[in-house]
């Protein structure tokens, strides 16, 4: 809300149609692509166009993904597919990879996941977003890649639930948990 009431200028003055395309569909990404979507609106306009493309089909909720784990939750209520989370926002989202860029005619190259045998598609903006987000660094930590099991996606999640039920079958139990 707070960006949102701070907001003086209508899209519509920004320009009559514009195209806003965002590459990235994290907490940045969507949490953009939203509040675009919610500031038309608000302000009576459909006139902005706007994309958001991700590598992955599903948001991943970071801080709930403990309880995909344990049990408490589900795949969908951690990891909503994006068509799903994006029903009736006016948002598009295309599920693919950026694979280049024509910065003058203002042009994204996007290979398509969804497409049988990875079409592609362009896509035009007039303003560009890229929010990709972070990246693990565990494997600058010496033995993580041995030891350690990155936790920032479903699959993540899954790996560590069995290993969790091997050590349990086994009769281990882990000696050091880092979060």
């Amino acid at each position: 809300r707070g960006i949102l009431a701070k907001q003086t200028v209508s899209m519509a003055e920004e320009g009559v149609g514009k195209r806003v395309c965002i590459v990235g569909g994290g907490f940045g990404g969507l949490y953009t692509a939203l509040n675009l979507a919610k500031l038309q609106r608000l302000q009576g306009e459909d006139k902005a166009q706007v994309t958001v493309i991700d590598v992955n089909d599903r948001f991943v909720f970071l801080p709930m993904l403990y309880e995909l784990v344990t049990g408490e939750l589900k795949d969908w209520e951690v990891a909503p597919v994006f068509t799903d989370l994006l029903k009736g926002s006016g948002v598009r989202f295309i599920h693919g990879k950026v694979a280049g860029r024509n910065a003058d005619n203002k042009t994204l190259a996007v290979s398509v996941a969804s497409v049988a045998g990875g079409g592609e598609e362009e896509v035009a903006y007039d303003h560009l977003v890229i929010a990709l987000g972070s990246q693990s660094t565990a494997d600058r930590v010496e033995g993580a890649a041995e030891h350690a099991i990155p936790f920032v996606s479903v699959k993540d999640a899954q790996r560590l639930r069995e290993r969790i039920d091997q050590l349990l079958a086994n009769g281990k139990q882990a000696s050091a948990v880092v979060v």
